[in-house]
């Protein structure tokens, strides 16, 4: 998929308020509930076959 060029896809739901994180972090989004702080990474299951 290039940037740009095609519509968003939907990829999973987070709870909370969430926001994304800076690219150097670990996990990509943090989200709050009135009960937790919940860290998000998203992964590609492509990047990781090295078959």
């Amino acid at each position: 998929m290039k940037i740009g060029k095609q519509e968003p896809q939907l990829i999973g739901t987070l709870q909370g308020r969430a926001r994304g994180l800076d690219p150097s972090e670990s996990c990509h989004f943090i989200a709050i509930t009135e009960q937790q702080v919940l860290l998000y990474q998203v992964l590609n299951e492509d990047e990781y076959n090295f078959l």
